[in-house]
């Protein structure tokens, strides 16, 4: 609590990106990825490429741990009824992150440890 989320400068993330600093904006999210979801569901052809793509800026430990949760969740969309997606397929989820490599050794010992 407290904290505002960082695009890092990445290109289009003002104009696109849903933050989610609160839980407003959370639920502005999630409403958006359900209604994507039924949308698939519903249309008369297959899922098309990019309909059902997340882009995440950040891969440390809050980006990594979102990008788990969206998988899990699609998952269970598709357990609800939704059974024309196929989360392997359809959904794609990208993480965007300047380091070296996704989730640090530091914020990987942080997050095993739990501190």
């Amino acid at each position: 609590m407290g904290s505002t989320s960082n695009d890092f400068g990445t290109l289009g993330a003002k104009d696109f990106a849903i933050s989610l600093d609160t839980p407003e904006q959370a639920v502005r999210f999630n409403q958006r990825l359900v209604n994507r979801f039924i949308r698939a569901h519903a249309q008369p052809g297959p899922v098309r490429p990019g309909q059902l793509h997340v882009t995440i800026i950040g891969a440390g430990a809050t980006g990594t741990e979102l990008a788990a949760e969206l998988h899990r969740t699609t998952r269970q969309v598709v357990a609800y009824g939704l059974d024309r997606i196929d989360p392997e397929k359809d959904l794609k989820i990208t993480l965007v992150e300047a380091a070296e490599r996704i989730l640090p050794a530091d914020q990987r010992a942080r997050c095993f440890t739990g501190s």
